[in-house]
């Protein structure tokens, strides 16, 4: 490294550029260099701090040497993080300003990287340093850094000149600059207050998932896990998919870190009302009965994985299937969630959802699902999600005029639009709409449970 070259230029002072040609020379020697170098700085650390963030200019056509002051600041930090106020007590130069420039207008990997790093660790060196966190405009800018590198769709599509590769790794170490100062307080709650890096994170997650990137997963979730300590946060996050997609990347990735650090995720989640309620909609009871039959090196994912179980079951107990049932009718999206497929279920609510007496006009949960199958069938065309609600609301109408002592009356004698729900499901039955064969089953499966009074000796004559 030519350091003389830079007095030359008026970056350096010629004491700066001999403090550093010493740093360096002793950097590179061989036996306890961390010791040598520790001796050095404390001799006169702010010297050679100073000279290092000078260093970092935005207008070298090489990155060279940019990149290894970066290198020389990152492992001065991680042999010791107190080594960070030798920075932050600098009084001619701004580190965080310097730093922040040249990040926003460097693209080289290394600097992005090393850069992001130093920054972090400059605004929260860690516990036991007696450093307070910088909560100024500086953090908001370096969170603002990452957030736009982390921005989802350059997972689906990366931007022109840009391999997935790379976006990967830079994610990555977006990633690695937010679980440095995500862990201190009050650096999470002003971040994701300004940010809503919660919802950022998750839809990240999700894509993420289908690149299968672990090491990219796994910082996600911590992430995502640290975000979770704080309260306000956690409920927030309930309220979004965050939950859903921690679950699915349980289900499609078996690294052990992966899984531990969702798990981790999930315990601080789970005592929400939303959360627990979330987690049983979405099966995490069968999941985390498939999770616990498998070993694992590390025990705190078994008591994980025990803690979130016993909680989803005195869930369980406590909310009312009906409950469940009558939310997700009544948000129009209808999945194959177990309640529809439980005969205690039908055979306990059925007269709940419709009253003796009652019609389908007069009960809420019933006229929901009536509402849904016939706006549903208006449309010229269907998507995914709403073909699968179709089936299951044709199903749920068999099962209410399975269990109801009057369901095959009620249904055949409502009308809309001059059609009764029984007509409507004929119709189905026999031109099905975007020619999908599992709603054109689940309607005339639903008719013969309209015809047919004993349906259970059918079921078993045909099984």
């Amino acid at each position: 490294m030519a350091w003389d070259k830079y007095v030359q230029d008026g970056v350096l002072t010629k004491p700066q550029s001999d403090q550093l040609k010493k740093y360096d020379l002793c950097w590179k020697s061989p036996g306890d260099a961390a010791g040598a170098c520790q001796d050095m700085l404390n001799s006169d650390g702010a010297t050679i701090a100073e000279a290092l963030i000078l260093m970092l200019k935005t207008n070298y056509p090489n990155p060279e040497d940019v990149a290894y002051c970066l290198v020389l600041i990152d492992d001065m930090l991680e042999n010791n993080r107190g080594n960070a106020a030798f920075f932050r007590e600098l009084r001619t130069v701004n580190p965080f300003r310097k730093l922040l420039d040249l990040l926003a207008w460097e693209k080289d990997a290394r600097v992005v990287r090393h850069g992001t790093k130093t920054c972090a660790l400059l605004i929260y060196p860690g516990l036991g340093f007696k450093m307070d966190p910088v909560t100024d405009s500086h953090l908001f800018d370096l969170a603002q850094i990452c957030r736009e590198r982390l921005d989802p769709t350059r997972l689906v599509q990366p931007p022109a000149g840009s391999k997935l590769a790379d976006e990967i790794n830079t994610m990555v170490d977006m990633c690695s600059c937010l679980m440095i100062f995500l862990r201190q307080e009050k650096c999470r709650k002003l971040v994701n207050d300004q940010y809503n890096l919660h919802q950022t994170l998750s839809l990240l997650l999700d894509k993420a998932r289908d690149v299968g990137n672990v090491q990219l997963l796994y910082q996600i979730g911590f992430c995502l896990w640290l975000l979770s300590y704080d309260p306000e946060i956690a409920d927030a996050m309930t309220q979004t998919d965050v939950v859903v997609n921690m679950l699915k990347v349980m289900k499609s990735v078996s690294k052990e870190k992966v899984i531990r650090v969702c798990l981790a995720c999930l315990r601080n989640l789970v005592g929400t009302e939303v959360g627990n309620e979330t987690m049983i909609e979405n099966d995490a009871l069968k999941q985390l009965a498939v999770l616990r039959n498998r070993k694992w090196s590390d025990e705190e994912v078994r008591e994980d994985l025990d803690y979130i179980t016993d909680c989803l079951m005195r869930s369980v107990r406590v909310l009312s299937s009906l409950d469940i049932y009558s939310k997700e009718v009544a948000s129009g999206k209808l999945e194959w969630t177990p309640v529809h497929s439980s005969e205690t279920f039908w055979r306990d609510n059925v007269t709940k959802i419709c009253p003796m007496g009652g019609s389908v006009d007069s009960a809420v949960e019933l006229r929901a699902l009536v509402s849904l199958l016939h706006n549903l069938m208006k449309k010229p065309s269907r998507d995914a999600e709403e073909l699968t609600t179709l089936s299951v609301v044709c199903h749920d109408l068999g099962e209410f005029a399975r269990f109801h002592p009057q369901g095959k009356k009620i249904l055949q004698s409502d009308t809309w639009d001059g059609k009764s729900t029984k007509d409507q499901l004929m119709q189905m039955m026999s031109t099905p709409p975007d020619s999908n064969e599992d709603v054109s089953k689940q309607a005339l499966t639903a008719i013969h449970k309209m015809m047919v009074t004993n349906w259970q000796f059918l079921e078993g004559r045909s099984s």
